[in-house]
């Protein structure tokens, strides 16, 4: 009977993409979350862990209202995911607007994802500047997207309120905004999760209106949605899938999904001029016949057949015994009994098991064979996406920009912490100087001679340039379990951009402002304290800044790798900090240390660079007299960078495998 079941999955005929309109094509997908145990687990291979979805097959029409029901656990959110490509299937083949869903920037531009989480936008930011965001993900250029964000913040109705705080937003303007930035990229198929969560009556029947006449009527899209409300997806879909424990149990319009239930739907006749005696007849007539009396009218209640023979009997004994017909009422079966019944929910009725009337019902729903494992792409698939390196570079700058702009007006928004910031370098530069006095005079021969004898110079230069190094082992990771923990991550990886991008992106914020930081640092310790600080190269002063930037960068990446694969926990930045902080010269010179201490330094880039930056900085020495010290900067940069960012591809690749990219 299972697989009987499974053969209910959603018009599963063999037409071909190029013959039918199909906007979604899913075959024999199949998804086994692992389940780590030990650290074994965690590191390695994890064990095949319970079946989440089971062999779904699933097709969904071009301009079509789908909706998607069933209880909590029964695999909707992984089925949606994996048709957004958030989480990679076990097994099976998907198809997005003629798309391989493997083919994922592709699929991306043809999607928008609409959710009611509202934590996946940025509460700072006005609702525009949270439409221009995701413009520069999807690589849409400035004036395009001033167009389409206009365009979309007319359709749902925020014009008005484009340009207040997110966080100033009702509930309705919040699920306005989400289908919004679904829209943005004019998608073909779009997937809501809930959309009238939260809402009252009449934002949820606005809302409904925007998606049946606006949506699906005028601009023709294919809208998949997920719901609790049964009633909602009985009133505005199309056709409708119910889901539990992991497989699509039935799928059809309401009338397909009322014949599996058999003679569910069931008359009623509100009868005056007759008592209770009389109704002794009818039961004599018809023993299934269902009688009581309410308020001084009797009521025959009967299941409705086919051809309506009961109730035309029904009537003619009426008329027969000069009773007054009143009423004659029809109650049709509704979602919410058709859901409790599909998924073992029995609703109390008695006499009827309506899982044995689906063998025979499956018939009438459509003319069903068994589909072929192979599903071509759609020839205007290729054509649709943008390759080559020309097209690739504008598309991560726009992104990279969009992430800039982003953090720089959210950061910006905290006036106060900003100034804060500025405060606190100077006291820091204060300090220095102050416990610069301390040093005698033996400690700086002994030691500071090769950097010019002056410590506060040698002390003031270690800190701003430990900055990079503070940025670059945490800012990857930090970001990464921010977007986690605020919600936004899942937003983002529905773009193009790639988490890689968004990654890197989300970084170049705190890189700036670390510079920033650095300029002030040593320009506050030249100009105002007298910090002794000569003319070095520029040109080589930027080069082991720019190298000091990747190699720091490199292990913070793979910190961020730790944290998309354990989430808790980052020894990777703790370790190199701390030693960079202990053993790498940062505020004494390495000589002070033991031998073996030394030796341990050697084996961090920020060594290199400080020592590199001190010397070029402090007594203007060329790029012939730091050259060992380049030249181990350069290895760090060419060993470490390569590892990383195959570390982060197999780190996305392993938590969009397991469905836990998004969690923390």
């Amino acid at each position: 009977m299972q697989k009987a079941i499974q053969k209910t999955n959603c018009d599963l005929r063999t037409d071909r993409p190029s013959q039918r309109g199909w906007a979604i094509e899913a075959h024999g997908v199949t998804k086994y979350y692992p389940v780590a145990s030990g650290w074994r687990g965690v590191l390695g291979k994890r064990e095949r862990g319970p079946c989440a979805v089971d062999n779904v097959d699933l097709r969904v029409r071009k301009s079509e209202l789908f909706g998607l029901v069933g209880p909590n656990g029964a695999g909707k959110t992984t089925l949606i995911k994996m048709l957004t490509t958030l989480v990679l299937p076990t097994s099976g083949s998907i198809h997005i607007a003629g798309c391989d869903i493997r083919r994922e920037e592709r699929v991306k531009r043809a999607i928008g994802l609409a959710t009611s989480d509202e934590r996946s936008f940025y509460w700072r930011l006005t609702g525009r500047q949270n439409l221009r965001f995701i413009a520069g993900l999807h690589n849409i250029p400035a004036r395009k997207a001033e167009d389409s964000i206009q365009r979309v913040l007319s359709q749902v109705g925020l014009t008005e309120v484009a340009d207040r705080r997110f966080h100033t937003y009702s509930t309705g303007m919040r699920q306005r905004l989400a289908i919004a930035r679904a829209l943005l990229t004019e998608p073909s198929v779009v997937f809501m999760d809930e959309p009238t969560k939260g809402l009252d009556p009449l934002a949820a029947n606005n809302l409904h209106q925007l998606i049946r006449e606006h949506l699906i009527d005028e601009l023709g899209l294919t809208v998949f949605l997920t719901s609790h409300h049964l009633t909602e997806v009985e009133k505005i879909c199309d056709r409708i899938a119910v889901m539990h424990k992991g497989t699509i149990r039935a799928c059809g319009t309401m009338p397909e999904l009322r014949r599996l239930l058999g003679p569910m739907e069931k008359y009623r006749i509100a009868v005056e001029g007759l008592d209770m005696a009389a109704g002794a007849s009818f039961l004599a007539l018809d023993p299934a016949v269902r009688i009581s009396s309410n308020a001084g009218s009797l009521q025959l209640e009967f299941d409705k057949d086919s051809a309506d023979e009961r109730l035309m009997n029904m009537i003619a004994a009426v008329q027969q015994k000069r009773g007054r017909i009143k009423a004659v009422t029809c109650t049709p079966v509704s979602l919410d009994i058709v859901f409790q019944h599909l998924t073992g929910h029995d609703a109390g009725i008695p006499g009827n098991n309506p899982i044995a009337h689906l063998s025979e019902a499956l018939e009438t729903l459509s003319d069903l064979s068994p589909q072929s494992a192979w599903i071509e792409e759609a020839p205007g698939c290729a054509q649709r996406a943008q390759t080559g390196l020309s097209a690739w570079i504008p598309a991560k700058a726009r992104a990279t920009m969009a992430l800039l702009k982003r953090d720089m007006l959210s950061e910006t928004s905290y006036r106060f912490s900003f100034f804060m910031q500025i405060m606190e370098i100077f006291l820091t530069v204060t300090a220095l100087y102050f416990l610069s006095r301390l040093v005698g005079q033996d400690t700086i021969e002994r030691y500071l001679a090769p950097y010019g004898g002056n410590y506060f110079a040698f002390a003031i230069i270690g800190v701003a340039f430990y900055g990079y190094f503070n940025v670059g082992f945490s800012v990857f990771a930090a970001q990464l379990s921010e977007a986690q923990m605020s919600g936004t991550l899942e937003a983002m990886l529905a773009t193009p951009a790639g988490l890689s991008t968004i990654v890197l992106g989300s970084s170049l914020w705190k890189f700036i402002m670390t510079t920033f930081r650095v300029l002030v640092i040593l320009l506050s310790g030249a100009l105002l304290l007298g910090g002794g600080m000569g003319a070095g190269s520029w040109p080589l002063i930027l080069l082991i800044m720019a190298m000091t930037v990747l190699s720091a960068s490199s292990f913070g990446i793979i910190a961020a790798c730790f944290i998309m694969v354990v989430k808790r926990g980052d020894p990777i930045s703790w370790i190199f900090k701390s030693a960079s902080w202990l053993v790498g010269g940062v505020v004494f010179p390495v000589a002070v240390l033991p031998i073996w201490m030394q030796k341990l330094a050697m084996l961090l880039p920020t060594t290199h660079a400080l020592q590199a930056m001190r010397l070029a900085m402090l007594k203007g020495k060329g790029l012939n007299e730091i050259g060992s010290e380049i030249i181990a900067l350069a290895i760090f940069c060419f060993v470490l960078l390569p590892i990383s960012l195959r570390t982060l591809r197999y780190a996305v690749r392993r938590a969009k495998r397991e469905g836990t990219l998004t969690h923390y």
